[in-house]
């Protein structure tokens, strides 16, 4: 993956490099006026200058690559809410611990690759005269609250209600799995300031399951316990909450990680919906005409954006 940091300060140009360095990504650091990358680009990052994130957001473009990254700090996030700050765009924390850093670029990655493919997808079927599918009804926000009893419940609940979303609330792991397993949520909330052990068991267990791997989950836990943040992060929390301290910074995180997991279930609803209208709904396979045209497409595309194409031949 050809991830670009592109800034006109070469200082912070190259500090977000060593950043992401240390989180396992590979980047190049272009700073100064914009020019070409010398192996091409995919993923472009711009820090956020004094983290005006809108600013960075407005003057980012994506000609030519799966998406944006503009890099902010996590005390500052982006807003809250469902609403993007501009089309394939994602914010990312450049002074997150280098694990939940490396977990926000690869989220962004994946769901840059989906929207890339749901956008392809949509020109085949044009090509070929299908009409596109309608986009699902949005759902309501939704949250799920496990654990005791905290002042966090009250933050999150007030920040959904705001946009006009509700949060359930379950004090036992055993309801909480119920309640996963019986509605979709938007995201889960674990109380780990009382009993850490649930909460990173819990958290753990959402990776193991195919169908909740993705859910953004926010952790509370007591401010000075470094040990069970750092689990939470190694367990795929995308933020993390101090018990009775102010929750808008990590709330900001969470709305932002929502936002993404929406995106990546909208694409990946488009991509089974085309795939049925250009082909066979029993097998899942295109039909030869939308498989022509579609192939045509990625072999053309690969020679655009200068990314390798891949092919398996089954028989």
């Amino acid at each position: 993956m050809r991830i670009v940091v592109r800034c006109q300060d070469a200082r912070l140009a190259r500090d977000t490099q060593t950043r992401l360095a240390a989180a396992g990504v590979e980047a190049i650091a272009m700073a100064g006026p914009p020019r070409e990358a010398p192996r091409g680009q995919d993923i472009i990052i711009t820090p956020a200058p004094e983290t005006d994130i809108a600013a960075a957001a407005s003057q980012a473009h994506a000609e030519h690559t799966l998406g944006v990254i503009v890099g902010s700090v996590w005390a500052a996030p982006p807003p809250a809410g469902l609403e993007a700050l501009a089309p394939r765009c994602n914010v990312a924390a450049l002074d997150a611990p280098p694990r939940l850093l490396a977990a926000q670029i690869d989220a962004i990655v994946r769901v840059s690759i989906v929207e890339e493919e749901q956008e392809r997808r949509r020109l085949t079927a044009h090509e070929l005269n299908v009409t596109p599918p309608q986009a699902p009804e949005p759902r309501k926000l939704k949250a799920l609250y496990i654990g005791a009893p905290s002042p966090v419940f009250l933050s999150l609940e007030r920040g959904l209600t705001q946009h006009n979303g509700f949060v359930a609330a379950a004090f036992s792991s055993f309801a909480g799995f119920d309640h996963l397993h019986d509605e979709p949520f938007d995201a889960v909330v674990l109380n780990g300031a009382q009993d850490s052990a649930t909460a990173l068991s819990l958290c753990a267990a959402l990776r193991r399951n195919a169908s909740l791997y993705h859910l953004p989950t926010m952790v509370i836990t007591n401010p000075d316990d470094a040990t069970t943040q750092s689990a939470a992060i190694e367990r795929g929390a995308c933020a993390l909450a101090a018990v009775n301290a102010p929750a808008r910074i990590p709330l900001g995180w969470l709305f932002e990680a929502i936002r993404r997991e929406r995106r990546r279930r909208a694409a990946e609803h488009d991509l089974r919906a085309l795939r049925d209208l250009m082909g066979d709904t029993r097998t899942g396979l295109f039909h030869r005409a939308a498989f022509d045209a579609h192939l045509a497409r990625l072999a053309s595309e690969h020679h655009t954006s200068g990314r390798p194409l891949s092919l398996a031949v089954l028989r």
